[in-house]
C-alpha cells in the first residue's frame, strides 16, 4: 500500500496472543513474542525464544510448569516458575 511502512519483517517475535477472562485452554503451549493470560490455563507454558514475556492478569490462572525468559504474575500459578 502506497504511504506504508515496511518495517515490520514478519517475525513471530512481535507477534502477542490473549487468552481472555472466561476462557479455558488444556493443553501445553509453546509460544513467541508476547503472552498475556486473563482466563485459564491447565498445562505447561514455554517460550519457544529468549524473546518471549509471559503475564499473568488478575483474573489470570495457571496449572502447570512455566519456562519463560521474563513473566509478570499478577494472577496464580500452580506449579513450577522458570524465568531468567
Amino acid at each position: 500500500m502506497l504511504g506504508r511502512d515496511k518495517k515490520n519483517t514478519g517475525s513471530a517475535a512481535f507477534a502477542h496472543t490473549l487468552i481472555a477472562d472466561g476462557t479455558e485452554i488444556k493443553g501445553d503451549i509453546l509460544f513467541t513474542g508476547g503472552l498475556h493470560v486473563q482466563g485459564k490455563v491447565v498445562g505447561n507454558i514455554s517460550a519457544e525464544s529468549d524473546q518471549g514475556q509471559l503475564i499473568i492478569g488478575e483474573t489470570g490462572s495457571v496449572e502447570g510448569e512455566v519456562k519463560v525468559p521474563r513473566v509478570v504474575i499478577n494472577g496464580h500459578i500452580n506449579g513450577n516458575v522458570h524465568s531468567s
